[in-house]
């Protein structure tokens, strides 16, 4: 995710957040308090149930709880709150996920980098809905910013950013990612995995229980390639970008990159 600037309120609102009893945290009504992103302060939920979906084998999938990835373009819809306009907008899910990847990860990263980004923000935004997640007092289980959910930029907000020509060399880059990894999602043991992923670490990542108390077995430290990069690398759980980016240079693909920073999950398709 983008390097953020905030630390101190983050610091707070996860303090607030570990404080509450877990079902005000995760009972929209229940609390105002801000359910932070993937590379804010998020307090990972303890025991969330969540609809489960079938790992890829060679046997057909079993049914589950969201649209096969055949059908998850046209028929997937996800709620976006956009912090500027103060709008809730209903888009594709994988309209989202696009705009994510986007708006968090340079092309120049590769392409098989692309594809983990994409699965692991088609991820997080199925984790949000499934467990019924709401962005404040909106509907949306998402919002546009890297601060609390994920950052995000639509095509036209695109166009306008980097230029007509630019971004749609770009968007088509990004699209080619996206779409062929249209529906796929990490789960762990069946259920839907929690992928909070950051810029960048500095040998090793962060385990979630150092890092917010709350743990996940895949959510642990593990070893990452890059170098000392000059810039805030978010966390330090889950997926590290620049980790990503160096490991498809070395010709690692999206399946085993997310294997490495999700230990113990495999690839499935959302139904």
């Amino acid at each position: 995710m983008k390097t953020g600037y905030i630390i101190t309120l983050y610091v707070v609102c996860a303090m607030i957040i570990l404080t509450m009893p877990m079902v005000d945290r995760l009972d929209a009504s229940a609390s105002n308090t801000e359910i932070l992103g993937a590379d804010g302060e998020y307090n990972i939920p303890g025991s969330v149930m969540l609809p489960t979906a079938e790992a890829d084998t060679p046997k057909a999938d079993t049914e589950a709880s969201l649209p096969t990835s055949a059908e998850a373009e046209s028929s997937v819809k996800i709620l976006l709150y956009r912090n500027e306009s103060g709008e809730t907008e209903e888009i594709p899910l994988e309209d989202y996920v696009l705009g994510v990847v986007a708006a968090e990860m340079p092309v120049s990263f590769g392409y098989e980098a692309l594809k983990a980004q994409a699965i692991a923000a088609r991820t997080y935004a199925a984790y949000r809905i499934a467990a019924g997640y709401r962005h404040g007092e909106s509907e949306a289980a998402v919002c546009d910013s890297y601060a609390c959910c994920a950052a995000y930029i639509s095509p036209s907000e695109a166009a306008l950013r980097w230029g007509s020509s630019n971004s749609e060399t770009i968007i088509s880059d990004i699209s080619r990612a996206v779409s062929s990894t249209c529906g796929k999602i990490v789960l762990y043991k069946d259920k839907i995995a929690l992928t909070v992923w950051h810029s960048n670490s500095y040998e090793y990542t962060k385990s979630a229980e150092n890092v917010w108390g709350g743990s996940e077995p895949y959510l642990v430290s593990v070893s990452t390639l890059e170098g000392r990069v000059d810039s805030y690398g978010g966390h330090g759980v889950g997926m590290s970008q620049y980790g990503a980016a160096e490991m498809a240079t070395r010709g690692c693909g999206a399946a085993e990159i997310l294997a490495h920073y999700y230990p113990g999950t495999a690839i499935g398709t959302i139904k």
